[in-house]
């Protein structure tokens, strides 16, 4: 035989070999798992639960706890296509606002968290605090030049201090604000639902059903503050110390919380009791009271006049913050909102940006 009918031959063979060889995208080896949701929306305090739209879907390696793939369907659930094999899933609501998820490529680093208030903003709180720290020291300072031991008795004059005592609370509150520049000022979180399983998408079976149940990750308080006066605020924002900055994701709620401490920012609205006393109010989220009994939770509110006056007060909430199965913290002291300076004006409370809000407007040019 001919070198060149040699060629032929084997030319002809490739041809035959090729046409005879089924190329299959991997996409053909994959399986429809049909994943149905429920999702609760059963939270404390929340009259109208928050809409959720679209769900994130994430399956893990078990063996390295690494993402393997993701998709994303209605909040009713959908198809989805997957090789076979052993799976983490994980799947949560992705429309939130405020809450972020960071290092979702590790199952069990994945976290949610929310972002740190403005700069701007930050220094105007530690601005109002930092002066409220400083009539309290000098008040104790003065309260300690009129106070004068004879033999084994502390005599105060009180007619030299008069409208200069200082309560144990103002002081541990003052101390509790050290350092408060260098600890993380959050937003607070949306609620974020989680569902966790552990599955296996079969070989032998084109379709199969799976059905998780997602839960918030977030708590929500409801919070109430007497306010006399209230015709002269303008608004009014609140500070809460001693609160879980971020929850890891992939373990149950309550093992996910982090040991991240932060201060929760989260604005108040006017409103009336059933007394018909003025408030101010607001429902918040939160992932949660940092661990440990020792922990305070210092819950201090700013309001801001119509004259532009600042006002500041403070209590401990650490008792009301906790054993509360009903997370419903009414205050029924009293915030005195001073009466504007002669000439003024007055005008009443106003919902809209205040100065401790940042205001962006888009101009077309």
């Amino acid at each position: 035989m001919s070198r060149r009918c040699s060629k032929y031959i084997t030319i002809l063979m490739t041809l035959i070999l090729l046409t005879s060889c089924e190329l299959r995208p991997l996409s053909d080896l994959n399986k429809n798992l049909l994943l149905r949701l429920k999702i609760n929306l059963q939270i404390q305090n929340v009259e109208e639960p928050p809409t959720v739209e679209v769900m994130r879907v994430i399956f893990y390696d078990p063996n390295t706890n690494r993402r393997f793939t993701e998709d994303y369907i209605p909040s009713e659930g959908g198809y989805i296509s997957v090789p076979p094999g052993d799976y983490k899933l994980i799947v949560y609501n992705f429309d939130t606002e405020s809450t972020l998820i960071r290092n979702d490529m590790q199952l069990y680093q994945m976290e949610a968290y929310t972002n740190e208030i403005s700069q701007q903003i930050k220094n105007k709180a530690l601005s109002v605090i930092g002066r409220s720290k400083a009539e309290i020291e000098t008040k104790s300072a003065h309260h300690r030049a009129h106070t004068r031991a004879e033999g084994d008795t502390v005599v105060i004059d009180d007619d030299d201090i008069e409208g200069d005592t200082i309560s144990q609370e103002d002081k541990e509150w003052a101390e509790s604000m050290d350092g408060l520049e260098n600890t993380k000022i959050v937003y607070e979180p949306d609620h974020l639902f989680v569902a966790r399983e552990n599955i296996t998408i079969y070989n032998d079976v084109e379709e199969q059903v799976v059905e998780v149940e997602a839960e918030t990750v977030v708590e929500t308080y409801y919070l109430s503050v007497r306010v006399k006066n209230i015709k002269h605020m303008a608004s009014a924002n609140a500070l809460l110390t001693g609160q879980i900055g971020s929850n890891f994701i992939a373990y149950p709620k309550e093992e996910g919380k982090s040991d991240d401490n932060v201060s929760l920012y989260f604005p108040l609205y006017a409103g009336s009791d059933a007394a018909d006393n003025d408030m101010v109010h607001s429902t918040f989220n939160t992932f949660g009271k940092l661990p440990g009994k020792e922990t305070k939770l210092w819950l201090t509110i700013f309001l801001t006049t119509q004259s532009g006056q600042t006002v500041e007060w403070h209590k401990d909430i650490t008792d009301e913050f906790l054993d509360n199965p009903e997370h419903k913290i009414i205050i029924e002291d009293e915030i005195v909102v001073p009466d504007p300076p002669a000439g003024s004006g007055g005008g009443g409370f106003q919902p809209g940006v205040s100065e401790w809000e940042e205001e962006h407007h888009y101009i077309d040019l």
